[in-house]
């Protein structure tokens, strides 16, 4: 199989070589390449699909909103709906971007791959505050919708339960429970015609829709707990003679007291940052690992890579023999495999190289700037707009913003994600003309 042509593979870099700038700057070229290629030639179903995606999440949200007429559980059942839209449109994207005969089926592939891409996933969307920013919109959206329905004076309960509540603590191990009862049932081939029979395929997605579930809520009643235990150790005597001892230094040391104040700000920068520049990038990756993952043994085995034609293959021919590099590539390829993939994903991350993954990083990291450039850009064009109309306008944009980000992420995923396979012997995915 010819593959294509992959931007800075002929460049001299090799997967085993030490981090350089110069890696940094092949990388960094040859996403940006790959990218405008990838948008060149797929640009409307990527721009439609982002489209539906967006649309979709806002439609989620409203629904809940209507579903909590019911009362909380089925209201927040459903809100456990939205981020799976973000997370549809952005695999339904990566699939688009590669070459269908890595696959049978679109939707087989898209099935496969969202359970294990949920971890990831979600990481992305709290990290944006996105679940924060969904309970906060139920919730306000919730008491208007009362307001409205039943008038100021009426008693409605509550749209948003207690983390802590043994209702909220309850659905989550429910949830779990079925999803490891399902997951049993739907990995057990003697129960099932084929691998990719449609009973076991609608079994998938309500597996999914459970793991979805006992992850989210999870994370709001994890949240809770945390909060809860912090407002309990300060109601305790223990807690108390603590903030007093600590005050009294402050009173008699507060040279010390300040340093430790700025040593504690400057960690949770740092954090902040790391989380920003580091760890959000890895789990968009992990993602696309995982979806460009999916079925890669139909094609080629790892043990392939030694007799590849690619640049980088025979270069690679001792890391072939490496038992990490085999079990994260047989766990990737295989679509039964929940977290098993999530973990070949991370592996394969991992072992192709720093140069690629800092390049990625750094690609992301400017992304996120997209939001700036669509006010500016509006801005300049209309610089006489004055408040009203900036109020008029400030939805449209937002969501404008929301659709070239999710559009240009995913593109850029999907050419980081390939280029990362690539680099361990796999042919190109992308759906892009073969090299000549």
């Amino acid at each position: 199989m010819t593959s294509p042509a992959t931007p800075g593979d002929s460049a001299g870099v090799r997967v085993g070589d030490p981090f350089t700038f110069r890696a940094l700057a092949v990388e960094l070229t040859a996403l940006l390449v790959t990218t405008g290629k990838l948008l060149g030639r797929h640009w409307l179903p990527v721009l439609v699909i982002a489209l539906v995606g967006v649309t979709a999440h806002l439609y989620l949200r409203d629904l809940s909103v209507v579903v909590g007429r019911l009362g909380s559980v089925p209201g927040m059942l459903t809100l456990t709906l939205v981020p799976f839209s973000t997370l549809l449109s952005t695999v339904t994207i990566l699939l688009v971007l590669r070459r269908r005969e890595r696959s049978q089926n679109l939707a087989q592939d898209l099935i496969a791959a969202l359970g294990s891409v949920l971890v990831p996933f979600l990481v992305v969307y709290e990290s944006g505050d996105g679940l924060k920013d969904d309970l906060r919109f139920y919730g306000y959206q919730g008491v208007t919708d009362d307001l409205n329905r039943l008038g100021v004076d009426a008693d409605a309960p509550s749209r948003v339960v207690d983390g802590g509540s043994a209702l909220v603590l309850g659905i989550v191990a429910v949830a779990l429970l079925l999803r490891l009862v399902g997951s049993r049932f739907a990995e057990r081939d003697s129960l099932w015609s084929d691998r990719d029979s449609p009973w076991r395929m609608t079994l998938r997605i309500v597996i999914g829709y459970f793991e979805l579930v006992w992850i989210v809520i999870g994370a709001y009643a994890l949240g809770f707990l945390v909060r809860s235990g912090a407002g309990w150790w300060h109601s305790r005597v223990i807690g108390r003679a603590v903030g007093s001892w600590w005050d009294s230094v402050d009173l008699s040391l507060p040279v010390l007291t300040g340093a430790v104040s700025w040593l504690i700000g400057a960690g949770d920068t740092l954090i902040a940052a790391a989380a920003t520049a580091i760890l959000i990038p890895l789990a968009w990756l992990t993602m696309g690992m995982v979806v460009y993952g999916v079925r890669t043994s139909d094609t080629i085995s790892v043990t392939d890579v030694a007799t590849s034609r690619l640049p980088f293959a025979r270069r690679m021919a001792t890391r072939v023999d490496d038992p990490r590099v085999q079990r994260a590539w047989a766990r990737v390829s295989e679509p039964e495999g929940r977290f098993g993939m999530l973990v070949g994903g991370i592996g394969l991350m991992v072992r192709s190289g720093w140069a690629p993954l800092a390049a990625f990083c750094l690609l992301y990291m400017a992304l996120t700037g997209v939001p700036y450039l669509v006010w500016g850009a509006f801005r300049a064009v209309l610089p006489t707009l004055d408040v009203a109309g900036w109020n008029a306008w400030w939805d449209p944009l937002y969501r404008t913003a929301e659709v070239l980000t999710l559009l240009l992420t995913a593109t850029l995923l999907a050419a980081a994600s390939d280029r990362l396979l690539a680099r361990l012997g796999a042919p190109s995915a992308l759906r892009l003309p073969d090299r000549r």
